[in-house]
């Protein structure tokens, strides 16, 4: 899984959408259904992706943690009685 970004590169390379994927297909599917447009038919959106478990292992690092898990969309994580949700789509963007 990857968690796709896109940006439009007419608005300073704004994001516009983001999405957690299997491929660019099911991501430009996605991005469709979410915004209307086909992403391909639209010269000025630019896409990028990354791998979620890279993004994963930035997350468990930042908090300190070792374990995680890919859950729905979300890095899990456990520090004692604390469990954490960090949304993949949300992360990615701010990165």
């Amino acid at each position: 899984m990857k968690q796709y970004t896109y940006r439009d590169n007419q608005k300073g390379r704004e994001v516009t959408f983001s999405c957690a994927a299997e491929d660019i297909i099911e991501a430009d599917q996605k991005y469709e259904e979410a915004t209307g447009k086909s992403p391909a038919k639209q010269g000025h959106i630019g896409c990028s992706f990354e791998n979620v478990q890279v993004i994963a292992e930035k997350v468990a690092a930042e908090e300190g943690v070792e374990e995680y898990e890919i859950r729905n969309g979300y890095i899990v994580t456990r520090k004692g009685e604390a469990t954490t949700f960090t949304n993949i789509g949300r992360y990615a963007e701010e990165m």
